[in-house]
């Protein structure tokens, strides 16, 4: 490697870039979500369900194998935009591979995210959430108790 090569590009100058190229992604989510691969429910049960934490009735969305029992738990968690059709999938996914797939809604206290175009205000809720409520959700969502489908 004796023959370094000037280009007058510095790495401040590829984190510029790299930056822009992140915000494209962020920006381009509806893009990508309405491309979402489907998983079939084929051999496993899937769908909506509720979890009371608390007084707060939790929305989630669960996949397990239809046969068989103690499937292992895997918790799904979403990203700032909730769960929305690319989560549901990778939790019908993770059923097809025998695990007990959980994903809760972690901002429906608020009014939920998957609805609001603006991603200040998304940012707004999700910035503002706080961890013990999110470790809380989490751990009910895994052992709480179902209140059935929504």
């Amino acid at each position: 490697m004796g023959d370094d090569v000037q280009t007058g590009v510095t790495r401040r100058d590829v984190f510029k870039v790299g930056g822009i190229t992140f915000a494209g992604y962020a920006m381009s989510v509806d893009t990508v979500l309405a491309q979402a691969i489907k998983t079939d429910t084929d051999g496993i049960v899937a769908g909506d369900f509720r979890v009371t934490v608390g007084d707060y009735v939790m929305p989630v969305y669960e996949a397990r194998p239809a046969a068989g029992k103690d499937h292992p738990i895997i918790l799904v968690i979403s990203e700032i935009w909730g769960v929305h059709e690319y989560i549901r999938d990778c939790a019908r996914r993770f059923a097809k591979a025998g695990y007990y797939a959980v994903a809760p809604e972690l901002f429906g206290r608020e009014g939920g995210v998957g609805h609001l175009p603006n991603i200040q205000d998304v940012l707004k809720i999700v910035l503002a959430h706080p961890r013990e409520q999110t470790l809380g959700d989490t751990a009910a969502a895994v052992s709480g108790r179902r209140r059935g489908p929504t």
